[in-house]
Protein backbone atom coordinates (compact mmCIF):
# COMPACT_ATOMS: atom_id res chain seq x y z
CA UNK A 1 0.00 0.00 0.00
CA UNK A 2 2.87 2.47 0.75
CA UNK A 3 6.03 2.94 -1.66
CA UNK A 4 8.37 1.43 0.03
CA UNK A 5 10.95 4.19 -0.11
CA UNK A 6 9.30 7.32 1.40
CA UNK A 7 10.67 11.21 -0.10
CA UNK A 8 13.19 12.16 2.06
CA UNK A 9 12.05 14.91 4.64
CA UNK A 10 15.78 16.61 4.83
CA UNK A 11 17.40 17.41 2.23
CA UNK A 12 20.67 15.82 1.65
CA UNK A 13 23.28 18.21 2.76
CA UNK A 14 25.60 20.03 0.22
CA UNK A 15 28.58 17.85 -0.45
CA UNK A 16 32.68 19.39 -0.32
CA UNK A 17 33.85 19.79 -4.22
CA UNK A 18 36.75 17.35 -4.60
CA UNK A 19 39.98 18.83 -4.77
CA UNK A 20 41.45 17.98 -7.92
CA UNK A 21 44.64 15.86 -7.90
CA UNK A 22 46.65 18.40 -10.07
CA UNK A 23 50.12 19.06 -10.00
CA UNK A 24 50.70 20.96 -6.55
CA UNK A 25 53.74 23.19 -6.61
CA UNK A 26 53.44 25.51 -3.80
CA UNK A 27 53.37 24.46 -0.39
CA UNK A 28 49.54 24.84 0.59
CA UNK A 29 48.71 27.45 2.82
CA UNK A 30 45.55 29.01 4.62
CA UNK A 31 45.05 31.59 2.41
CA UNK A 32 44.76 29.25 -0.78
CA UNK A 33 42.08 26.69 1.63
CA UNK A 34 40.45 30.16 2.31
CA UNK A 35 40.25 30.96 -1.44
CA UNK A 36 39.27 27.82 -2.27
CA UNK A 37 36.43 27.50 0.22
CA UNK A 38 35.30 31.45 -1.05
CA UNK A 39 35.11 29.58 -4.48
CA UNK A 40 33.12 26.86 -3.16
CA UNK A 41 30.57 29.03 -1.70
CA UNK A 42 29.74 30.78 -4.70
CA UNK A 43 29.29 27.97 -6.80
CA UNK A 44 26.87 26.13 -4.06
CA UNK A 45 25.05 29.76 -3.91
CA UNK A 46 23.98 28.84 -0.32
CA UNK A 47 21.52 31.43 0.77
CA UNK A 48 20.81 31.06 4.52
CA UNK A 49 17.22 32.48 3.96
CA UNK A 50 16.21 29.43 1.92
CA UNK A 51 14.63 26.52 4.21
CA UNK A 52 16.06 22.71 3.95
CA UNK A 53 12.65 21.72 3.83
CA UNK A 54 10.03 22.53 1.33
CA UNK A 55 6.02 23.01 1.30
CA UNK A 56 5.80 20.25 -1.79
CA UNK A 57 7.43 17.41 0.57
CA UNK A 58 5.41 18.09 3.22
CA UNK A 59 2.67 17.47 1.24
CA UNK A 60 3.25 14.47 -0.36
CA UNK A 61 3.97 13.17 3.38
CA UNK A 62 0.90 14.54 5.04
CA UNK A 63 -1.52 13.90 2.09
CA UNK A 64 -0.08 12.00 -0.36
CA UNK A 65 1.05 9.53 2.22
CA UNK A 66 -0.28 9.53 5.65
CA UNK A 67 -4.04 10.38 4.34
CA UNK A 68 -4.70 9.32 1.32
CA UNK A 69 -3.47 5.72 2.21
CA UNK A 70 -3.42 5.27 5.57
CA UNK A 71 -6.18 7.48 6.94
CA UNK A 72 -8.54 6.94 4.06
CA UNK A 73 -8.01 3.44 2.47
CA UNK A 74 -10.17 0.97 3.73
CA UNK A 75 -9.06 -2.40 4.97
CA UNK A 76 -10.36 -5.64 3.78
CA UNK A 77 -13.01 -6.77 6.27
CA UNK A 78 -12.31 -10.42 5.80
CA UNK A 79 -8.73 -12.41 5.96
CA UNK A 80 -9.15 -14.63 2.85
CA UNK A 81 -9.52 -10.79 1.23
CA UNK A 82 -6.17 -9.22 2.28
CA UNK A 83 -3.83 -9.24 -0.42
CA UNK A 84 -0.49 -7.53 -0.72
CA UNK A 85 -1.41 -4.07 -1.77
CA UNK A 86 -4.58 -3.68 0.40
CA UNK A 87 -2.93 -4.31 3.73
CA UNK A 88 0.20 -2.75 5.61
CA UNK A 89 3.03 -4.59 7.14
CA UNK A 90 4.88 -3.44 10.46
CA UNK A 91 7.32 -2.22 8.33
CA UNK A 92 5.26 -0.05 5.97
CA UNK A 93 3.90 1.40 8.73
CA UNK A 94 7.01 1.42 11.01
CA UNK A 95 8.47 3.88 8.03
CA UNK A 96 5.65 5.90 8.04
CA UNK A 97 5.63 7.01 10.84
CA UNK A 98 9.34 7.37 10.93
CA UNK A 99 9.00 9.84 8.04
CA UNK A 100 6.45 11.98 10.13
CA UNK A 101 8.86 11.69 13.37
CA UNK A 102 11.63 13.18 11.09
CA UNK A 103 9.76 16.02 9.51
CA UNK A 104 8.45 16.93 13.24
CA UNK A 105 11.83 17.41 14.47
CA UNK A 106 13.41 19.51 11.38
CA UNK A 107 13.79 23.38 12.46
CA UNK A 108 12.31 24.57 9.36
CA UNK A 109 8.96 22.94 9.61
CA UNK A 110 7.27 26.01 11.25
CA UNK A 111 9.07 28.17 8.91
CA UNK A 112 7.95 26.33 5.80
CA UNK A 113 4.38 25.31 6.85
CA UNK A 114 3.88 27.91 9.01
CA UNK A 115 1.78 26.02 11.16
CA UNK A 116 2.77 25.49 15.09
CA UNK A 117 5.08 23.09 16.21
CA UNK A 118 2.21 22.05 18.58
CA UNK A 119 -0.26 21.04 16.01
CA UNK A 120 2.43 18.71 14.69
CA UNK A 121 2.71 17.00 18.19
CA UNK A 122 -0.78 16.77 18.08
CA UNK A 123 -1.37 14.81 15.39
CA UNK A 124 1.44 12.42 16.16
CA UNK A 125 0.46 11.43 19.06
CA UNK A 126 -2.72 10.57 17.04
CA UNK A 127 -0.71 8.65 14.46
CA UNK A 128 1.54 6.73 16.98
CA UNK A 129 -1.39 4.25 17.62
CA UNK A 130 -1.57 2.74 14.42
CA UNK A 131 1.89 1.01 14.89
CA UNK A 132 0.70 -1.95 17.50
CA UNK A 133 -3.04 -1.88 15.98
CA UNK A 134 -1.23 -2.84 12.87
CA UNK A 135 0.94 -5.56 14.76
CA UNK A 136 -2.04 -6.82 16.08
CA UNK A 137 -3.69 -6.94 12.53
CA UNK A 138 -0.73 -8.66 10.80
CA UNK A 139 -0.50 -10.93 14.20
CA UNK A 140 -4.47 -12.37 13.85
CA UNK A 141 -3.42 -12.62 10.08
CA UNK A 142 -0.51 -15.22 10.45
CA UNK A 143 -2.33 -16.64 12.87
CA UNK A 144 -5.37 -17.02 10.95
CA UNK A 145 -7.68 -15.89 13.72
CA UNK A 146 -10.75 -13.74 12.38
CA UNK A 147 -11.86 -12.89 15.39
CA UNK A 148 -8.83 -10.82 16.57
CA UNK A 149 -8.64 -9.68 13.08
CA UNK A 150 -12.11 -7.98 13.35
CA UNK A 151 -11.07 -6.23 16.65
CA UNK A 152 -7.84 -5.15 15.53
CA UNK A 153 -9.38 -3.45 12.35
CA UNK A 154 -12.17 -2.21 14.76
CA UNK A 155 -9.26 -0.02 16.51
CA UNK A 156 -7.75 0.58 12.95
CA UNK A 157 -10.82 2.16 11.75
CA UNK A 158 -12.10 4.36 14.69
CA UNK A 159 -8.18 5.63 14.89
CA UNK A 160 -8.82 6.79 11.12
CA UNK A 161 -12.18 8.55 12.18
CA UNK A 162 -9.90 10.04 15.23
CA UNK A 163 -7.33 11.46 12.84
CA UNK A 164 -9.72 12.52 10.18
CA UNK A 165 -11.75 14.92 12.58
CA UNK A 166 -8.87 16.16 14.10
CA UNK A 167 -7.78 17.60 10.38
CA UNK A 168 -11.16 18.49 9.89
CA UNK A 169 -10.71 21.13 12.59
CA UNK A 170 -9.27 24.81 11.76
CA UNK A 171 -5.28 24.35 11.62
CA UNK A 172 -3.88 27.00 13.80
CA UNK A 173 -1.62 29.45 12.05
CA UNK A 174 1.28 31.43 13.39
CA UNK A 175 0.80 35.07 13.53
CA UNK A 176 3.47 37.53 11.37
CA UNK A 177 5.38 38.13 14.81
CA UNK A 178 5.81 34.64 15.49
CA UNK A 179 6.90 33.78 11.99
CA UNK A 180 9.43 36.55 12.14
CA UNK A 181 10.56 35.65 15.10
CA UNK A 182 11.26 31.68 13.89
CA UNK A 183 12.46 33.06 10.25
CA UNK A 184 15.11 35.21 12.00
CA UNK A 185 16.31 32.81 14.32
CA UNK A 186 16.62 30.18 11.38
CA UNK A 187 19.00 32.14 9.13
CA UNK A 188 20.49 32.70 11.91
CA UNK A 189 20.86 28.94 12.51
CA UNK A 190 21.49 28.13 8.96
CA UNK A 191 24.52 30.52 8.27
CA UNK A 192 25.98 29.42 11.37
CA UNK A 193 25.90 25.76 10.83
CA UNK A 194 26.95 26.59 6.96
CA UNK A 195 30.01 28.49 8.01
CA UNK A 196 30.81 25.38 10.26
CA UNK A 197 30.79 22.79 7.74
CA UNK A 198 32.50 25.04 5.45
CA UNK A 199 34.93 25.76 8.11
CA UNK A 200 35.84 21.90 8.85
CA UNK A 201 35.81 21.26 4.94
CA UNK A 202 38.69 23.68 4.45
CA UNK A 203 40.41 22.59 7.50
CA UNK A 204 40.00 18.66 6.30
CA UNK A 205 40.76 20.64 2.71
CA UNK A 206 44.39 22.00 4.08
CA UNK A 207 45.34 18.89 5.53
CA UNK A 208 44.37 16.65 2.98
CA UNK A 209 47.17 18.84 0.40
CA UNK A 210 49.76 18.93 3.22
CA UNK A 211 49.67 15.51 3.57
CA UNK A 212 50.01 14.97 -0.39
CA UNK A 213 52.98 17.67 -0.45
CA UNK A 214 54.75 16.13 2.26
CA UNK A 215 54.27 12.36 0.46
CA UNK A 216 55.57 13.96 -2.62
CA UNK A 217 59.08 15.72 -1.21
CA UNK A 218 59.28 12.50 0.59
CA UNK A 219 59.59 10.34 -2.58
CA UNK A 220 61.70 12.89 -3.95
Amino acid sequence: MLNKTITPLLLAAVLAVPVSAQTQTKTPTKQTAATQARQELRSRRFDPRNPSLSATIISNLLDGQIRKKLLEKKQPEKLEDIKEDNSFTNAQISQLLFAYEVLTKNPDLEEVSRVPLRWYTAYGDLLKPFGKIVERMNYARHGNSQTRYAAALEDFQKQQQTCLSFLKKRQPRLTSEQLLKIRNANIRRRRAEYNARLKKEREERLKKLQEENSQKNTEE
